[in-house]
């Protein structure tokens, strides 16, 4: 399975293609500090079992709407039943620079 159709947070079971209009993000490559926040703060380590490769992706339930500039990634139905109907299903949703994901969702509730 390729890394970009799924998420590498572990226990997060997000796909491209479970209908839920999720955006997935590139881990930041060129930032190595950067990158170990995100592996730290979705709680993996590099080693045998995982590799963080140009594939690897973090989805956006894993970001707040702060964390995006301009769009926010649909998280209701009725968010996605509005964009399904403008046909807007291929929007890029861009990340600030600097932000790190979170790894659940009582971590999510601690930052709002």
């Amino acid at each position: 399975m390729p890394g970009h159709d799924h998420c590498s947070v572990p226990n997060c079971n997000a796909r491209r293609d479970d209908g839920m209009m999720r955006a997935f993000h590139r881990f930041p490559l060129e930032d190595l500090d950067l990158k170990k926040e995100w592996l730290v703060a979705i709680r993996r380590d590099e080693g045998p079992n995982f590799q963080v490769t140009g594939s690897t992706r973090v989805c956006s339930d894993h970001f707040l709407d702060s964390h995006y500039s301009g769009r926010i990634p649909p998280r209701t139905d009725e968010d996605r039943a509005a964009i399904r109907a403008t046909d807007q299903t291929r929007f890029r949703y861009c990340l600030n620079d600097g932000v790190v994901p979170f790894y659940c969702q009582a971590e999510k509730e601690k930052l709002l």
